[in-house]
């Protein structure tokens, strides 16, 4: 991305300025090194901020219920994802998450689908509407994935054992969990949904709270009384970028 390519420019004028004036290769390496991680970590620094800024109004429209604009804010930060790795595709996936969240399904899709590995919310959706249209391949292959970039996320490993539960792979399910275990060691959760699935019996989601909610696979209590309860508001990733 454009960072990357400044980062690399001062890198080479570095080097061709140091090696004119001293003569010795060794040193233009070493200060274009130096301008390099240092130009990278000031640009990156700076975008994160003003993202953070854009989340932080996102947010705010989202807990005002006005979703058309706090996508379309997200849409206006699409030339700032131009400068950095992966930007783009937390974006994408935030959009997902938000029309997602408002059973939009079909017009998430394409934003799920972009979205990056490291959303692990977005990617969870778009594994969960892989399975609404019975694409069972497509969800296996998005869930691992996902698992495998976000390790601490124990929610994603419970999600992926519910959906093979729903598709009546009770071992693999099981499987998923321990491994789950293993990076998270003593996860409360996953191990009574562990549990359960040892003693032949559904897993539990609702300890997961809203998270769970807007995954649309269950109803919060209240619906379930005839009553209209308010739904969960969209997961919002504040901070979109790693350093």
């Amino acid at each position: 991305m454009i960072s990357l390519a400044l980062s690399l420019s001062l890198f080479a004028a570095a080097l061709g300025v140091t090696v004119a004036l001293h003569g010795y290769v060794g040193y233009g390496i070493a200060a274009g090194i130096l301008l390099f991680l240092a130009s990278n970590f000031v640009l990156a620094r700076a975008i994160g901020k003003r993202m953070e800024a854009q989340m932080r109004a996102v947010g705010d429209l989202l807990g005002k219920g006005q979703t058309e604009r706090a996508v379309a804010l997200l849409k206006a930060t699409y030339p700032l994802t131009r400068w950095q790795f992966l930007l783009r595709g937390q974006v994408d996936g935030q959009i997902g998450v938000i029309l997602y969240a408002q059973r939009k399904f079909d017009e998430a899709l394409p934003y799920l689908e972009k979205s990056s590995n490291r959303h692990w919310m977005a990617r969870a959706m778009l594994a969960v509407t892989y399975l609404r249209k019975k694409q069972i391949e497509a969800m296996d292959q998005v869930f691992k994935k996902a698992i495998a970039a976000n390790r601490k996320e124990g929610m994603l490993a419970s999600l992926y054992a519910y959906c093979l539960l729903k598709l009546g792979r009770p071992d693999e399910a099981q499987v998923v969990l321990l491994e789950g275990l293993k990076k998270l060691a003593g996860d409360a959760r996953l191990e009574a949904n562990l549990k359960a699935i040892q003693n032949r019996k559904p897993i539990k989601m609702k300890s997961y709270g809203d998270l769970w909610y807007q995954f649309h696979l269950e109803r919060p209590a209240g619906a379930l009384m005839g009553q209209q309860p308010r739904g969960p508001q969209p997961h919002i990733r504040r901070k979109m970028l790693r350093r």
